[in-house]
């Protein structure tokens, strides 16, 4: 089913799952747009800008706050990188100016995502015709973007009194398998932890999230040598593949995908890790 339908009082874009499943999908394949546009020159350089513009609407149109929220953080933190890098060996004055016109860049790009969201609904609206056909402006029902864990902090609550109510809980876990019948014990309410950390948590105790924690910092570790020009085999783009291995890690500390359930987002931050 790919259609534009209502959730929870809003209108947001189906692509046969879940509108913020949508939305992630839709922020992997814009970031990997991106890289391509960097690392590529010419026309197929300008294909993926064509491309990109199409993703990034249908990030827009799944309406997944988390999703549009990192990938303008991604965006706005990658520009800076970027020009940091071609101003490498400027000193002095000079250094300022350039430092607040990166800045600048950074924060106009995230300003402009977060601004174009209205009016690309306004376009969908005005080629689908879409309240002729329901009675629902898809563009009066856009859900503001703020900074609210939208309920979340009860499953997170679950999760640590999952872990510290028993023993085996705490060591071991209850598996990927038992995480949403542990949850309801707790909540009354069948839902997975909605955040990486808590859902590593419940499925393999302190010792597995522990492990999880550990293996990410190596990770970050890595990804800083490469931006700081410390490592071999680096090559143009690299930085994008950097950006999307922390936009994942911050989206998912809204949700979990990254692990247990084989979706999309998990087998790219793995493949993009290795």
């Amino acid at each position: 089913q790919i259609c534009m339908g209502k959730h929870e009082g809003t209108t947001r874009l189906f692509i046969n799952c879940h509108p913020n499943t949508t939305g992630a999908i839709a922020e992997i394949v814009l970031m990997m747009c991106v890289y391509m546009i960097v690392a590529k020159k010419g026309i197929v350089r300008w294909l993926y800008v064509g491309a990109a513009a199409v993703h990034y609407a249908i990030l827009i149109l799944s309406d997944s706050r988390t999703c549009i929220l990192t990938t303008t953080l991604t965006l706005g933190m990658l520009i800076i990188i970027i020009f940091i890098q071609k101003q490498e060996g400027t000193r002095g004055k000079k250094l300022l100016q350039k430092a607040v016109l990166i800045a600048l860049a950074g924060i106009a790009c995230g300003a402009v995502i977060i601004l174009l969201r209205k009016p690309i609904r306004l376009g969908y609206e005005e080629i689908s015709h879409f309240s002729e056909y329901t009675g629902v402006n898809s563009a009066s029902t856009l859900r503001d973007v703020e900074a609210t864990t939208n309920g979340r902090s009860m499953w997170w609550k679950a999760s640590v009194q999952s872990a510290f109510s028993s023993v085996r809980n705490f060591f071991f876990g209850v598996t990927p398998v038992g995480v949403i019948s542990e949850i309801k014990k707790f909540t009354g309410y069948e839902f997975y932890t909605h955040n990486q950390f808590c859902e590593v948590l419940v499925s393999n105790g302190i010792p597995g999230v522990l492990m999880y924690l550990a293996w990410l910092i190596l990770i970050a570790r890595t990804c800083i040598r490469m931006l700081m020009g410390k490592a071999s085999g680096v090559h143009k783009g690299t930085e994008v593949i950097l950006g999307m291995i922390f936009m994942l890690v911050i989206a998912n500390l809204m949700e979990a995908t990254l692990m247990y359930y084989h979706w999309f987002p998990e087998e790219v931050f793995f493949l993009l890790c290795g």
